[in-house]
């Protein structure tokens, strides 16, 4: 009964983050794949990155070209903002799916310490325990994967930035020769 109860809510909390990734993934300006099959949530954080990289691309093509500086800056500042957003949401996410883990690891280590049919030493409930809520640290693992994309995209954002102004001080530059 327990362990239904227990993949009762892993279930809850994959769900609850499908459905977040879903909302992130219909911002992303790229057009989503045709399926209807759902996909799982490390195929949902693959897909949003792909996305993301595209659009980091495509700014950075943006770059060669002086007439398109203007919409470029635009570009950049939305995707810093929508990235930070991104990043913040991962972060919070993140924070609650630890809440989780710690209370489901006490939870765990007080029914291998007194409802357990056999006295267990200290590693033994840790190895029992790590294995009972590996799911949900293996989302945990994930989202941090995915706020450190999110943390490599704002600065390649803010180098494409800094890459802007240079552009514009040699154009300017070339003007005066």
């Amino acid at each position: 009964m327990e362990q239904e109860v227990e993949n009762h809510d892993i279930f809850q909390l994959d769900k609850v983050s499908n459905l977040k990734m879903h909302s992130a993934i219909s911002h992303a300006s790229e057009p989503k794949p045709k399926s209807d099959v759902p996909l799982s949530f490390e195929a949902q954080l693959e897909a949003e990155r792909s996305d993301w990289s595209l659009k980091i691309r495509h700014i950075s093509e943006k770059i060669k070209h002086m007439k398109d500086l203007r919409d470029l800056q635009y570009d950049v500042f939305t995707s810093r903002t929508d990235a930070l957003e991104r990043k913040h949401s991962y972060m919070s996410m993140r924070a609650k799916i630890e809440q989780k883990i710690k209370k489901q690891k006490m939870e765990k280590l007080e029914h291998f310490s007194t409802r357990y049919d056999r006295k267990l030493n200290a590693t033994e409930k840790d190895v029992l325990i790590d294995g009972s809520i590996s799911d949900i640290a293996e989302h945990s693992e994930y989202i941090s994967a995915q706020i450190e994309f999110f943390q490599e995209t704002i600065k390649t954002i803010d180098n494409i930035t800094y890459g802007i102004k240079i552009r514009v001080e040699i154009n300017e530059y070339q003007k005066v020769i």
